[in-house]
């Protein structure tokens, strides 16, 4: 950037009063667009790249272009030297909206003094040179280089003078165009009208291009987002697909395990099959010799099986007394008189004729139940003749009627009037059971508990009260009492069951 540059040649640029200050043509802000370096026009610099760009290892030739005594301050002076330079840019900026200088500065290694970027001194083909950088409203900057004429020219003291010999707008050199009366003094109004004009034009062109280059380096940070994400979408399915074809391994050797198990099985069902086949032929050879018909295991070989259920036979008995069974014996639930006792008993007649009888632990219903459960297994499995009882243990029911007369023993010799008296006996007996059966309806009355078991036995001994009345002939006379008894005892269920019980 700096080579070219004549030390002998100067031009001066004074602070005097220039009314005829003239503005940049069109020809010249022509020439400056035609140039081959006008791009560099349209990007921004900062002290860092202008000290990198313009500094490092750049030669100044010492021939040819002029180097111009623009601005001349000292080191101790600067600040005001700045300070006014700003000023005058200003009054040229006027009415463009576009204003110079800086308060503070977003470069850490730069000082602001007088409103400008101050960088740090340099080295250059044995020059010292020193940087200074006004940043400008609408993003573009202006850049002046000085160097010090006097002393040591390889260090720039505090009482050194120090001369601007470089105008840059951005990146780009515009000394020739701000100051190119080679020869001849120059007004420092001069040099920043033209250096205005020369914003003013760019500021518009040069905001486009930032907003191209802004929007270029977003797409830019959003592809570079968009391609890590894909990256790490990558990684992440090249480890499933990894993880994937670990299992597919592991199920392949599953599979082969599963195989072999499969060989082995069906080779143990082929040995199976083979032995179910001669199995099956010995059974076929064999079959002339087994007996036609298997014995029933009920008491009557050649009945047929029972096939009636204990929940089928309870429900006929509490009904009807008594139920039929399915090889025609009839199973019935008594009561009857035993040693003056009334007591309940199960019964067990045969299509024969035989009897077997299970007395209850007493006339309640739930006991009852027990005997005919006990009863009806033993018959139905063929161990019933332990309950057959012998004529002195016989346990008459109250079941009469006048047309059939009491069983009497095959080697009893008794006389009519010894079966009268009998007969009456029993009858005795049956009015007997239907007194008390009355009165435990009547108790039932008088029943008041949340006890649901006593609830329950008392009705199951209504349905045996309700077989001592039929028996006696008394029940058509009470029914009404017998089922307030039975509706009472149904409100004291439903009276429980509303209370949640």
């Amino acid at each position: 950037m700096f080579n070219s540059i004549s030390l002998r040649d100067s031009v001066s640029i004074n602070q005097n009063i220039d009314l005829l200050a003239k503005p940049l043509s069109d020809q010249e802000w022509g020439n400056l667009q035609a140039d081959e370096n006008n791009d560099f026009i349209l990007e921004p610099v900062s002290l860092e790249e202008l000290e990198s760009t313009y500094f490092y290892d750049t030669l100044l030739h010492p021939l040819n272009n002029v180097m111009m005594e623009a601005i001349t301050t000292s080191r101790m002076r600067i600040s005001k030297t700045m300070r006014a330079f700003i000023r005058a840019l200003n009054n040229g900026l006027g009415g463009t909206g576009i204003e110079a200088g800086v308060i503070e500065s977003t470069d850490q290694n730069a000082q602001v003094i007088g409103g400008a970027e101050i960088g740090r001194v340099r080295k250059s083909n044995g020059l010292a040179l020193l940087p200074a950088r006004i940043p400008l409203t609408d993003g573009q900057s202006v850049s002046i280089i000085f160097h010090s004429p006097s002393g040591d020219t390889s260090k720039i003291t505090a009482s050194d003078t120090l001369v601007a010999f470089r105008f840059l707008l951005n990146k780009r050199d515009v000394t020739h165009i701000v100051a190119p009366m080679k020869g001849r003094d120059m007004s420092l109004r001069q040099v920043c009208l033209s250096l205005s004009n020369v914003i003013e034009r760019n500021s518009k062109k040069f905001q486009r291009s930032q907003d191209k280059q802004k929007k270029l380096l977003s797409d830019i940070d959003k592809n570079q987002s968009d391609a890590e994400l894909l990256e790490k979408q990558q990684l992440e399915w090249v480890e499933k697909g990894d993880e994937l074809a670990s299992f597919i391994e592991s199920d392949e050797s599953n599979l082969k395990a599963i195989q072999k198990q499969l060989s082995r099985q069906e080779a143990v069902n082929e040995k199976l099959q083979s032995r179910l086949d001669e199995l099956q032929k010995v059974r076929k050879d064999s079959v002339t010799t087994m007996p036609s018909k298997i014995p029933s295991k009920n008491a009557h070989p050649s009945l047929p099986d029972i096939t009636d259920t204990i929940r089928t036979i309870r429900s006929n008995t509490q009904i009807a007394g008594s139920s039929k069974l399915s090889n025609g014996a009839t199973i019935s639930m008594h009561t009857g008189s035993k040693a003056g006792s009334l007591v309940g008993f199960v019964e067990v007649k045969d299509v024969d004729g035989k009897v077997y009888q299970l007395e209850s632990e007493s006339i309640l219903g739930s006991d009852m139940e027990v005997a005919l459960r006990k009863l009806f297994k033993a018959y139905k499995n063929g161990k019933a003749n332990k309950y057959i009882p012998t004529q002195e243990m016989l346990i008459p029911n109250n079941r009469l009627d006048e047309e059939k007369e009491p069983p009497v023993s095959p080697t009893q010799n008794s006389n009519n009037s010894e079966d009268k008296k009998n007969m009456a006996d029993a009858n005795n007996e049956v009015d007997s059971l239907a007194t008390k059966a009355l009165e435990f309806i009547k108790s039932v009355l008088d029943l008041n508990t949340d006890d649901i078991n006593v609830i329950r036995e008392k009705n199951s001994g209504i349905r045996n009260a309700i077989g001592a009345l039929t028996n006696a002939g008394q029940y058509e006379e009470n029914e009404g009492l017998v089922n307030q008894a039975a509706k009472h005892l149904g409100d004291l269920l439903d009276h429980l069951f509303k209370k949640g019980a």
